[in-house]
């Protein structure tokens, strides 16, 4: 069953948001479900954790471990750009430590993924030595699906600019 993220008298509400992120976040909520039967069944009032909350406590790491990614994803092009390791880890911890990027992993909010989304379209437009190639613009395309799958609003943008590059190159 699928729960809504609230209530209202008429029934369960949804996020007004794209379900990109939610179907990211189906492994850790499966990881949850199995970590959350190790628990017993806590009735109401009695001290312990309610699996509930364990699902959710696994479920929660999302944003972080996006984050993380995005980090290392920002560092591998670094590299691939022809900077130094010392410099690829620095802006790697200085996205992670010195931009609200480290707020936003307390959250379930969709800016983690588009962060992902936009740092990985753009890896993947300039991996290659030769500027941006058909496979490089597929998996662009790739990652900016999933950004307008997690939220339309700032992925339609994203793929205005991105297609003007690639006519542009």
């Amino acid at each position: 069953a699928v729960d809504g993220i609230g209530e209202t008298p008429t029934g369960p509400f949804y996020t007004k948001y794209g379900i990109g992120q939610s179907l990211l976040a189906i492994p850790l909520y499966a990881l949850g479900v199995e970590v959350s039967r190790g628990f017993p069944m806590v009735a109401h009032g009695i001290p312990g954790f309610d699996q509930a909350e364990v699902r959710q406590l696994v479920t929660s790491v999302y944003a972080s471990l996006i984050t993380a990614l995005t980090a290392v994803v920002l560092a591998a092009l670094a590299l691939r750009l022809g900077w130094s390791r010392r410099i690829a880890l620095a802006l790697a911890l200085l996205f992670g430590l010195a931009t609200p990027a480290w707020v936003y992993t307390t959250t379930f909010f969709s800016e983690p993924t588009l962060a992902l989304c936009l740092i990985g379209a753009v890896a993947a437009l300039l991996w290659s030595e030769d500027g941006p190639t058909p496979l490089g613009g597929g998996v662009a395309g790739g990652w900016l699906g999933i950004a307008l799958l997690t939220h339309m609003a700032d992925s339609a943008l994203y793929g205005v600019v991105f297609g003007v590059f690639m006519v542009l190159d």
